[in-house]
């Protein structure tokens, strides 16, 4: 983000497209705003007063033409036709009947999508709060000018349907749909194929999405041979895809209960993090060893819930504690990778402050622990630090007089080339420490005010890849992006406001530049940014020529896009986005939704 601009009035959206060197931005309620990205400036707009392009300045979706110079543009005056070049009104289609036998709905459009030489026309959710059905979706030939038959979208599954979403992979029209009398619990995602003008099976929702932890385990270092991502999230809570973005296998509640907080690779296994101990998974031979629990596995004495788990050097920590009481047993525990013991340090005594761990990570050769609060009265929360040279607990950082602006620490990582320890707070003020163990000082603290995401950071997400610092946010959602060198800082750029994001990670075998991003999506409404990557892309690495790969995810549904130099592989219903480029600039995307929201936001340095 270099810039931003505020609309002057209240508007529903902000359709834009990019064609030359200037940005089209349509607004509800403004009209078609213009932006020329060669001198940096805004133009004339064209609205309902200065121009006869649009009679109404309700634009509500827009779409590029199959000519790259004209765009559609719909909204409450029905949908006109538009030569940017030179800006001349083609075609003015009024809501109702038109000459030429063309109807267009009394509803605007939410969305407008071109597939060959046809334009789909959703509706916008209208009446009864947005929750009667809005599930027709007009079809027009826009080479002929001639009207096609209309789609019903929700008589695919015997119902009135709202659609939240549309959009389109290669020939293959996603809609996210749920009925309009049970809207609340679930839908799913009907898809038409525009070659064969038929549907394809629809895909049901699969539940809510919740807490999403994702981690590459296995044999993934220094080459991924057997290596994995993990993904917990939602009713199935466990999901292996492969290094290809391919769903291996999937293991429900039966198996492993969510939320799972901790996943590591330890002995040959991959270990989870779940409130009922720690589950071991052999990934070698595909096999189930038994659970971690107390005095099984685990010390005695302690709780079977796991909030935050770590491997640092050769050993593991875990952090432990009550779900529920007064008396919550909070513990870090550290197995001994050599010796196979296990040392259990009580949390609230000597140099740990009371509250739970919610994230170990490592600076200067120090283990820190962020101690989260449980409860909103007494004293606690701050940060532990363990010293591994001598293994002795050092003195805590806390708010006050040790240096922190907070006391509910949930997230730590190390700029190792600087040692420089950040830490990200569970505040809405987006707030993020700094020491230097150089200069052996607290650095000036990053906030709302610096432009970080007004948002709380979201336990364990935040990642320092070398040039710079990346951290999740979550209730507002939101990525921050830090750049740094050493303790100085050069750009703080948010981005993806509305977005939880909630596990950052490197990927195995990669350049430093690759990461990988996972947020929380609405399950039913995962279509509607797919139409977006046309225009985000295009805008980013020029023309561009995606190629559609079905990788066999969840019915066929991952779908791996080919843009020049970057290959994006997207994995829907689900959420997990692999972003690798050739180029040695660093590149961060995200996917993300609120419910019937979906939106694709990019930044490249």
């Amino acid at each position: 983000m270099i810039k931003s601009w505020r609309a002057g009035i209240e508007t529903n959206n902000a359709n834009t497209i990019v064609i030359g060197d200037v940005a089209y931005i349509g607004y509800d309620g403004v009209g078609i705003l213009r932006y020329d990205l060669t001198t940096d400036e805004w133009l004339s707009p064209w609205d309902a007063v200065n121009t006869n392009l649009i009679e109404s300045n309700g634009v509500t979706a827009m779409v590029r033409d199959v000519n790259p110079n004209r765009i559609w543009v719909g909204g409450d005056m029905g949908l006109n036709l538009i030569d940017v070049v030179n800006q001349t009104l083609d075609e003015d289609w009024d809501a109702g009947s038109n000459p030429g036998g063309i109807s267009l709905s009394n509803q605007e459009p939410a969305e407008l999508v071109i597939v060959g030489s046809t334009l789909y026309y959703l509706q916008v959710r209208f009446g009864n709060n947005g929750y009667s059905s809005n599930d027709f979706v007009y079809r027009y030939d826009i080479v002929n000018m001639t009207q096609q038959s209309t789609l019903d979208v929700g008589a695919t599954e015997g119902s009135s349907a709202i659609v939240h979403g549309m959009g389109a992979v290669g020939d293959i029209i996603h809609f996210g749909m749920s009925d309009t009398q049970t809207w609340w619990e679930g839908g799913y995602m009907v898809r038409w194929n525009h070659s064969s003008s038929s549907w394809l099976d629809s895909i049901e929702a699969s539940g809510q999405v919740e807490r999403v932890n994702a981690r590459f385990a296995g044999d993934c270092d220094p080459t991924p041979t057997n290596c994995h991502l993990y993904a917990a999230y939602g009713d199935t809570p466990l999901h292996q895809v492969d290094m290809n973005g391919n769903l291996v296998r999937s293991w429900d509640n039966s198996l492993i209960e969510g939320p799972i907080r901790g996943i590591v690779t330890w002995d040959g296994t991959v270990l989870f993090g779940t409130e009922d101990g720690v589950a071991r998974y052999n990934y070698s031979s595909n096999t189930w060893f038994s659970e971690w629990t107390e005095n099984s596995g685990l010390p005695n004495n302690v709780e079977d819930a796991v909030y935050s788990m770590e491997v640092i050097g050769d050993d593991l920590w875990v952090s432990t504690m009550s779900t529920s009481g007064w008396n919550r047993n909070s513990k870090l525990l550290q197995l001994n990778g050599t010796s196979g013991q296990w040392t259990v340090h009580d949390v609230g005594s000597g140099q740990i402050p009371e509250g739970y761990g919610a994230d170990f990570g490592i600076c200067d050769d120090i283990v820190h622990v962020a101690l989260n609060r449980w409860a909103q009265w007494g004293s606690q929360g701050g940060v532990a630090r363990y010293d591994l040279n001598s293994g002795n607990w050092l003195s805590d950082w806390n708010q006050g007089q040790n240096g922190l602006p907070h006391d509910n620490p949930v997230a730590i990582t190390c700029d190792e080339a600087y040692d420089i320890v950040y830490i990200g707070f569970e505040k809405d003020d987006g707030s993020i420490a700094r020491y230097d163990y150089v200069n052996l000082r607290f650095l000036a603290e990053l906030d709302e005010d610096d432009n970080t995401v007004s948002e709380p950071v979201f336990p364990g997400a935040m990642y320092h890849y070398g040039a710079g610092l990346l951290v999740g946010h979550y209730d507002g959602g939101g990525i921050t992006q830090i750049a740094t060198t050493g303790p100085a800082v050069t750009r703080i750029i948010p981005f993806s406001q509305g977005d939880e994001a909630t596990s950052i990670v490197p990927v195995p075998g990669a350049k430093p530049t690759s990461l990988l991003l996972v947020v929380q999506v609405d399950p039913v409404d995962t279509t509607a940014w797919t139409t977006l990557i046309q225009t985000e892309f295009s805008r980013a690495l020029g023309t561009i020529s995606p190629s559609c790969q079905q990788a066999g995810l969840r019915s066929s549904q991952a779908i791996q896009l080919t843009f020049g130099r970057l290959r994006l592989t997207i994995t829907s219903p689900h959420t997990v986005l692999q972003f690798l480029k050739e180029s040695t600039k660093p590149m961060v995307a995200l996917n993300g939704a609120e419910p019937g929201i979906s939106m694709l936001n990019w930044l490249m340095k």
